[in-house]
């Protein structure tokens, strides 16, 4: 009897493990996906993640699942960028929209492309 329920309380355990294992995947390509909007959304540049590592790997649990910025770029910019470009068809759908481009220079005098839309 003391066989059969090691066996099962082993089976028990494995099978929790690869729950968790699941689980916990999910929640660091959460982190590293919500990581990466942060950054574009507040107009950083991706180095930036190579500057907060030490930060966030002394202070976030799931800092050790970010990769390193060519990681972000290979892996998850993309994924990032159709799920924002989606969101944001969504949001124009069947919406009367127009939008101005302005080529002008910046203070370097470089060529920058500005794009404004409005109702």
């Amino acid at each position: 009897m003391g066989e059969k329920k090691r066996k099962s309380d082993k089976a028990l355990l494995v099978q929790s493990t690869i729950t968790q294992s699941f689980g916990s995947k999910a929640s660091r390509e959460e982190f590293v996906e919500d990581f990466l909007i942060t950054v574009l959304s507040g107009g950083l540049s991706l180095e930036i993640a190579d500057t907060f590592r030490p930060f966030l790997l002394k202070w976030c649990s799931q800092a050790g699942a970010l990769p390193t910025v060519s990681g972000l770029r290979k892996t998850h910019l993309d994924h990032v960028f159709e799920k924002h470009m989606k969101g944001l068809a969504n949001k124009i759908k069947g919406k009367g929209i127009s939008i101005v481009f302005d080529e002008s220079c910046d203070l370097m005098d470089r060529s920058v492309l500005n794009v404004i839309g409005g109702k």
